[in-house]
């Protein structure tokens, strides 16, 4: 990686301002004396700038201004260690000694994160390299430009005028980059519960051999089964197998009459038990609440992009299944681990399916860049022409006048 910047992801605050030292002194500097600035994970930068103060005070480092050396990055240490186990970007190197991770590319430990969620949420190369820039410079700022080495003075000064632009504005280039969202997924879930309510009614005309198939569980078979076998064998016992009737064809069209007839009333009755078993407010409240607390930690964990959280969704509402889900829920002992052997088969499902991320190349990465700078200049050239502003004013005044 260039000596301009570096990632030192590391379990501890301490352990990274050890990463940083050696003998109380920068451990990387760069050819002309400027120290080179060491990304850290976004919940152990507060830790490392006391540790490295509280070194300063005691003497034990030169008088080195930690916030010109460390940078906040947009990662966890354990989303990062997190990602590095699952070995499906290409470019961090996880060392189980210590529990530290480097990363190896000119775009930081969080551009290239910011890259390989861009490709799992649909991007193309391009968009998800822009996306990986512009997170790059959110963390690292000018020493990002400076890192892609610009020949052209020139041309690098559009470059530090754009990236101040892009520290900013949110947003820039209408680029939205990654963020943990919310996602109520026992909403979601409770509305399919509601759809499929909805579509088991069914008008009668439309009844058919392959309709009723395809609305029949394996459970409602069951049902049928065991209430024809009932049904039919209290009728021999009240009729002494037919005795009392006297009338053999009598019995064999009253014995399926009574067959069909408690069939479907037990059905119906076993359809309305489960409905409201299922949809009963006070208990699917407290499982919708434990999905959406499994969900949002493992988007939290996994940083799931948005189309993966709505794979989770239709993996889990998918094959009218919601039913038998929540009438299992409520008859399990531990809700929790229940819920939460759910989400994390979803989630495995969803991690195994992503594709393994190959890191841009610098001069790629340039590439893109220069390409950036370059429109950037050709939209404020138009936004900001004296003629184009003239003629805004004119045209205005002219619409006012009328």
């Amino acid at each position: 990686m260039n000596s301009v910047l570096k990632s030192k992801y590391n379990s501890t605050g301490v352990r990274c301002v050890d990463a940083c030292l050696q003998y109380g002194e920068l451990r990387y500097v760069s050819d002309d004396g400027i120290p080179t600035r060491i990304e850290v994970p976004s919940d152990k930068y507060d830790d490392a700038i006391a540790e490295f103060d509280k070194r300063i005070s005691e003497g034990v480092s030169s008088n080195i201004r930690p916030t010109e050396v460390l940078r906040k990055g947009s990662v966890t240490y354990n989303q990062l260690k997190n990602f590095a186990e699952e070995c499906k970007i290409r470019g961090l190197s996880y060392f189980p000694i210590d529990g530290s991770i480097d990363c190896n590319t000119i775009l930081g430990v969080s551009g290239l994160i910011e890259y390989g969620l861009a490709r799992w949420d649909g991007n193309d190369r391009k968009t998800a390299i822009k996306k990986s820039i512009l997170r790059a410079i959110s963390v690292n700022g000018e020493d990002f430009v400076r890192c892609l080495k610009i020949d052209n003075s020139s041309d690098e000064t559009k470059c530090f005028s754009f990236a101040k632009s892009v520290q900013s504005t949110p947003g820039f280039g209408g680029l939205s980059l990654y963020q943990i969202q919310t996602f109520d997924l026992g909403g979601e879930i409770y509305k399919t519960l509601n759809e499929k309510k909805k579509s088991q009614k069914v008008n009668i005309k439309e009844l058919n051999i392959d309709k009723i198939k395809e609305m029949m569980e394996p459970r409602d078979i069951a049902v049928v089964i065991i209430s024809s076998i009932v049904s039919f064998a209290l009728l021999q016992i009240l009729t002494n197998f037919g005795a009392l009737i006297g009338n053999i064809i009598i019995y064999i069209l009253l014995s399926i009459l009574v067959m069909i007839l408690s069939s479907i009333f037990a059905l119906k009755t076993y359809k309305t038990i489960l409905n409201k078993h299922a949809a009963s407010s006070s208990s699917n409240e407290e499982i919708m609440i434990l999905f959406n607390d499994a969900l949002e930690k493992n988007v939290y964990d996994y940083m799931l992009t948005p189309n993966e959280m709505k794979l989770i969704l239709k993996n889990i509402t998918q094959h009218g299944e919601i039913y038998k889900l929540l009438s299992d829920m409520k008859g399990s002992v531990n809700k929790i681990s229940s819920v939460n052997i759910i989400m994390e088969k979803q989630t495995r499902f969803v991690l195994d399916a992503r594709a393994t991320i190959t890191v841009p190349g610098t001069e790629e990465i340039r590439g893109v860049f220069t390409e950036m700078v370059s429109d950037y200049q050709g939209k404020l050239s138009k936004d900001y022409n004296v003629e184009n502003v003239v003629d805004d004013v004119v045209s205005q005044n002219d619409s006012e006048e009328e």
